[in-house]
């Protein structure tokens, strides 16, 4: 900053108040800008958006493996559903021949006391 003061009084920029206030000066600019500090903030700007950029990722990819597992949970059901459909229609088909193989045991056994009662007289 000194330089600059001295280069900005050489070229007859602001001599008197430079001349008068150049302690004031220095202090105040010394004050306001610290590039070390400034720099460290720069540093902590970007450290700070590359962890939101991490985050906003990781979300993105659990979203996308949340999404993966939905997808194979409906399918699964899909296709549970589908197999308890069948296994439904095939009990309905057995009960259908259990209650078939009844009637003709209830008419065997109806022509059985038939020919017991023909054979007792």
């Amino acid at each position: 900053m000194s330089r600059v003061i001295d280069q900005c009084m050489a070229d007859g920029i602001l001599v008197k108040l430079l001349t008068e206030r150049r302690d004031e000066i220095m202090e105040t600019s010394i004050f306001q800008y610290d590039q070390e500090a400034h720099e460290w903030a720069l540093h902590e700007d970007g450290y700070d958006e590359g962890i939101q950029q991490g985050i906003q990722q990781g979300i993105q990819q659990q979203r996308l493996k949340d999404a993966e597992t939905i997808s194979g949970y409906q399918d699964r059901i899909a296709t549970m559903q589908t197999e308890m459909e069948m296994k439904q229609t095939e009990m309905a088909a057995v009960q259908m021949e259990k209650a078939a193989m009844q009637a003709e045991m209830a008419a065997m056994q109806a022509e059985l006391e038939s020919l017991r009662a023909r054979v007792d007289a």
